[in-house]
């Protein structure tokens, strides 16, 4: 990783992405009801800190999957697949789906359920998680175009010599 970030030179250190069982006592905790995913990324990013979450910290229930906390239950899937299309008599729908059936076959049954509740998801400077040999899982770049046309041509290129 490190001659790919001098040739690179990005203005953001990657952050790395994976599970563990503890919460780190370094790791800041994301607050409010807002998407936590993208305000954990970019607090990682901008200020170069540890930000981790746990299931009982989620306010954004779909981040459940998409942290690979475990995923929703199911009856709040069900009630998930009746926003995204007809809504209730109190509560209008967004209208992506025509149906709870088509939005629950098309899109909720779709999306992988992995992890668990006991998970803690740890986003870290990627320096920083190399150096503790971390169980990383994922990488993620903050990059503007140039960057990552640069990075998509690389990517094809891994692997030949």
């Amino acid at each position: 990783m490190g001659d790919l970030l001098k040739f690179m030179r990005p203005k953001y250190t990657p952050v790395a992405i994976y599970h563990t069982k503890e919460f780190p006592s370094y790791a800041a905790k994301p607050s409010g009801e807002s998407c936590i995913v993208a305000s954990m990324l970019l607090h990682a990013f901008k200020s170069g800190r540890t930000v981790a979450m746990s299931y009982d910290l989620v306010g954004c229930k779909g981040a459940l999957s998409g942290l690979g906390l475990g995923g929703q239950d199911p009856e709040a899937r069900s009630s998930q697949a009746v926003a995204y299309s007809t809504g209730t008599e109190d509560n209008p729908g967004r209208g992506y789906f025509c149906s709870p059936e088509v939005a629950r076959s098309n899109y909720l049954d779709v999306i992988p359920v992995y992890g668990t509740r006991e998970d803690v998801v740890v986003m870290q400077p990627m320096d920083e998680a190399e150096k503790m040999n971390a169980p990383i899982e994922t990488v993620v770049f903050l990059v503007g175009a140039l960057e990552l046309s640069a990075l998509v041509t690389m990517a094809g290129h891994i692997g030949r010599t």
